[in-house]
């Protein structure tokens, strides 16, 4: 059986607790091949001081500030060296078997970029990612835990560093899927959240993913659907950001958005005329 190297691609900053456990379900993983690859955020707490008297092995990189998730992830796979990356939020960990049936997967499909497991909730115990919610089957992935081919950022693009965060994964699944690639749900393999099952959300969600959703939308949508999404999904986190008063930051979101719209599409509108347009919702 071929045995890739897979690199797991840990993006943290301040989670040591959650650290903590998440590395030692790693260990735990039946497949051999792995290399770990960290990037902490700048943190303050004991997290790199941790990680380096714990899991010396380990490739760690240490930034001076917090860069967010996406450029995060972005060091992580130019630092990476295995064919098959494994993205795991700091409080997320696969069941025993779960790298190992995702290698599988990837070696039975070749036209295989993405594969996203059945995510439950630790706390709940409930699934995540159901296919009839969000997100849509074999058109998203959702985040927390999720196994690429590293040829997908070879061929696409790496992810979208001036989001920071949230609105990330519409964005690539866009690019893989006009490029041929498949995106698979395999509820055969299981991966765990450590979320709270009230959703640690802060009121700065609404400002980046107001921001973000309109430079997502820009970048890919023609003319006609592009108009049609962006008022829908305004109004959609106007209307969440007022449940939970977070207008300010909604409207910061909405400024800053329009404001470096302009650049966005001089730079990177690339509107798909024959290519799949993921339908998503704000995810909350």
């Amino acid at each position: 059986m071929n045995n890739p190297l897979v690199s797991v691609i840990i993006v943290t900053w301040n989670r040591k607790d959650d650290m903590v456990e998440t590395l030692e379900a790693l260990q735990k993983q039946t497949y051999p091949n792995l290399e770990v690859v960290i990037v902490d955020n700048g943190s303050t707490d004991d997290t790199v001081p941790f990680i380096k008297s714990e899991y010396p092995d380990y490739k760690l990189i240490c930034l001076s500030s917090n860069v967010g998730c996406e450029e995060g992830f972005n060091i992580g796979i130019v630092n990476a060296t295995g064919s098959i990356l494994i993205f795991l939020d700091s409080d997320a960990f696969f069941e025993d078997e779960g790298i190992y049936k995702i290698v599988n997967k990837f070696n039975e499909n070749q036209s295989l970029g993405i594969i996203d497991p059945r995510i439950y909730n630790y706390f709940s115990k409930t699934v995540q990612n159901e296919p009839n919610n969000w997100p849509k089957d074999h058109t998203m992935f959702t985040g927390c835990a999720t196994g690429f081919k590293k040829e997908v950022f070879d061929n696409i693009g790496l992810r979208p560093s001036n989001y920071f965060i949230y609105a990330s994964e519409p964005d690539i699944c866009i690019r893989a899927l006009d490029y041929g690639y498949k995106i698979e749900h395999c509820f055969d393999i299981v991966a765990y959240h450590k979320e709270s099952p009230k959703k640690r959300l802060s009121p700065k969600f609404y400002y980046y993913n107001t921001r973000n959703v309109i430079w997502l939308i820009a970048k890919f949508y023609p003319f006609f659907a592009l108009i049609r999404e962006m008022i829908f999904h305004l109004i959609i986190n106007f209307i969440l950001s007022l449940k939970t008063l977070s207008l300010h930051y909604y409207f910061l979101g909405m400024l800053e958005g329009i404001i470096k719209l302009p650049l966005v599409v001089k730079n990177e509108r690339k509107p798909l005329k024959n290519g799949i347009l993921v339908e998503f919702i704000p995810q909350i």
